[in-house]
């Protein structure tokens, strides 16, 4: 006894036992094409298929796109749907509430852009859902495999830029040297960051090196395509080694050899083609200068003076001949500090 209400009548069943029947209602998500470039614009078509006939009413409609995109354009006609507060542009989800389904096939649009891209290439695919349908239908996914077979039209290949990378030549550096900060971005708003409150708004700009406290991290924030991305670069300034060069000994006689030693560094090269700690005899007064290189590869400077004194002239007079009762005075003259003789 009682009555009974069709409210809905669905496809024919699929199966012997009149209940493997397909959903009444269906949705496709369509893309405008399966390859995209960073901050390239991309349609998604959203095609419902209500075969209940009935107007399906307060249905929901949600559709949360991969983190990377971003949706530039709301539905223009989302079957008298309300836009959820939050969602739509600027955002990567859009969810509408209260549509109402008319029979047959309709659809609707949004666009989107893929930013931020921070590998080669990235897949992207997701499914839009119906809710809110009567108990009957229950959610209605996009593309579903389980309705629509072989009909998954929501994935797309996006292609990133370069990776995005901060470089430093050279690096390391010694102190005096200048180092060349750069990214490998072609356009967008440069911030640059480092020690001693390092700031710089242009792309390469150079470091002029003067102490070892400007080492460490250089930062780079780069705003490209409604986007942020960041990298740092770590900068080694090494110090100059400290060169000391002595002559052992500082003065010598003409003739006489002497010993050039520089220290502090781990190669030295002496100019006038003096070898270090090796012994030469210079024939005059002269200032030598040696240029000292560490494990670093860092260099730096030092001299020293050899004072070479020429020979003193000795003149104690012409031979004599003489009786072996006289006596002679032998005198080798004034400006010596000590005389022998034999």
């Amino acid at each position: 006894t009682g009555v009974v209400s069709i409210i809905g009548i669905g496809p024919n069943s699929s199966g012997a036992d009149g209940c493997s029947c397909p959903y009444s209602v269906e949705m496709t998500k369509a893309v405008s094409k399966r390859k995209f470039n960073e901050n390239e614009e991309l349609t998604y078509t959203f095609t419902i298929y209500n075969n209940t006939k009935k107007i399906q009413t307060g249905v929901s409609f949600t559709d949360i796109l991969h983190a990377k995109l971003v949706i530039t354009e709301n539905p223009s006609d989302a079957m008298g749907g309300n836009l959820l507060y939050g969602t739509g542009i600027g955002t990567n989800k859009i969810i509408i509430n209260n549509m109402s389904i008319p029979l047959g096939e309709s659809t609707f649009t949004i666009k989107a852009k893929p930013l931020c891209i921070e590998k080669d290439s990235l897949i992207i695919n997701n499914q839009a859902v119906l809710s809110n349908m009567p108990e009957y239908i229950g959610n209605v996914l996009s593309d579903d495999p389980q309705t629509i077979p072989n009909l998954d039209s929501t994935m797309i290949i996006v292609y990133g830029t370069s990776p995005f990378k901060a470089t430093a030549t050279p690096n390391p550096v010694c102190i005096g040297g200048n180092v060349n900060l750069d990214v490998n971005a072609p356009s967008g708003i440069y911030e640059w960051t480092g020690p001693n409150g390092f700031y710089s708004t242009i792309k390469n700009p150079t470091l002029l090196t003067s102490n070892t406290n400007q080492s460490g991290y250089y930062k780079i924030k780069i705003s490209q395509n409604e986007c942020t991305k960041k990298d740092s670069i770590l900068v080694t300034i090494h110090p100059l080694p400290v060169i000391t060069a002595t002559a052992n000994p500082a003065i010598i006689c003409t003739g006489q050899s002497t010993t050039l030693i520089a220290s502090g560094a781990k190669n030295y090269v002496w100019d006038n083609g003096i070898v270090n700690s090796k012994s030469f005899s210079p024939a005059a007064t002269k200032t030598y200068n040696v240029t000292g290189t560490d494990e670093n590869g860092c260099s730096n400077t030092a001299q020293t003076t050899v004072t070479v004194n020429p020979l003193p002239i000795v003149n104690i007079g012409p031979n004599q001949t003489m009786c072996s009762d006289k006596k002679v005075i032998l005198d080798a003259g004034l400006g010596m500090d000590s005389y022998i003789w034999n």
